[in-house]
């Protein structure tokens, strides 16, 4: 948990590389396309991702962070607001992704591979089918695989979180041939890496020792 200090530091953050982003775009439209030097195009991309890890970080402890127009390209503002429609006439109503993660949980893939490429970040991602009675088994199988709290953490400090109804755009690629789906399935992947695939176990004991399984083999992953 940050301190009221590390927060006002974060903010102090925010606001600097609004300002030094707001500086950039006007030397980008003071020059036209072929003339912008590389510096500052690399410059606008560095902002802005430091810009989208801060605003995750500030509003994972529950602060409000407005959006600047600036804060992202417009054609990724446009892309961003179609996803959002479609997310929006797909998301289940009926499963509540705050019972069984803490912070930020994506509910459709596009959104959390952009995250995880931003990031830089594993998936891991939590399929159901939502036409199955009881949606997999959700409640009684993820329930108890992320009961412990230590579970939650590790899962929200190294992973995007996805919670994905099967017939989501996307999704179904990574459910295998021969699963129903009569329990929900636990993937975790990196750029369409696969680091960990089984049905979930209704156990917090397994549960954490899957997850923490996990993370040791994205470590291994990485130095490769």
């Amino acid at each position: 948990m940050l301190t009221n200090d590390e927060i006002v530091q974060y903010q102090k953050r925010l606001a600097a590389h609004r300002s030094t982003l707001a500086h950039y775009l006007l030397q980008q439209a003071l020059l036209s396309s072929a003339y912008i030097p590389p510096g500052v195009t690399n410059g606008i991309e560095e902002t802005r991702a430091n810009i989208a890890y801060l605003k995750v970080v500030l509003r994972e402890i529950g602060l409000a962070v407005d959006d600047n127009p600036d804060d992202v390209a417009i054609e990724i503002r446009v892309a961003q607001s179609e996803m959002l429609d479609a997310t929006r006439a797909s998301l289940d109503p009926s499963v509540d992704a705050s019972r069984f993660f803490s912070g930020s949980v994506m509910r459709d893939l596009g959104s959390a591979k952009e995250i995880s490429k931003q990031f830089e970040l594993p998936i891991f991602m939590v399929i159901y089918d939502p036409k199955h009675p009881k949606k997999s088994r959700l409640d009684h199988s993820l329930g108890y695989f992320m009961e412990y709290q230590t579970t939650k953490d590790l899962v929200s400090r190294n992973f995007v979180q996805a919670l994905l109804a099967s017939d989501s755009l996307g999704v179904y690629q990574y459910v295998p041939a021969d699963d129903p789906l009569e329990n929900c399935l636990l993937v975790a992947t990196y750029r369409d890496n696969i680091i960990l695939r089984e049905g979930v176990y209704a156990n917090p004991d397994e549960g954490l020792k899957r997850v923490r399984k996990c993370i040791d083999k994205w470590a291994s992953m990485k130095e490769c």
